[in-house]
């Protein structure tokens, strides 16, 4: 009885420590491209990570938001003012 209550509260610690290192960088807000623009041009951005046409942006306030970058023929032109 008492190794299986062990053997529970052991699972549960595990199950919580492993939900709280995957959420702690997840990004729950997602906006449009525009509004990456604008923040860049603003100097709001600390850090974007750019992933194919993935954007996930850190403001300087510390909020994080994901974005997609629109289609481009030329990759290395990026519509950042």
């Amino acid at each position: 009885m008492v190794k299986n209550l062990v053997l529970w509260i052991v699972v549960a610690v595990v199950m919580m420590t492993a939900y709280q290192s995957f959420n702690s960088n997840s990004v729950e807000n997602s906006t449009d491209y525009t509004t990456f623009v604008y923040d860049v041009s603003n100097g709001q951005i600390k850090e974007a990570r750019f992933d194919t046409n993935e954007i996930t942006v850190t403001k300087s306030d510390g909020s994080k938001y994901m974005t997609v970058m629109p289609p481009l023929e030329d990759k290395n032109y990026l519509m950042i003012y």
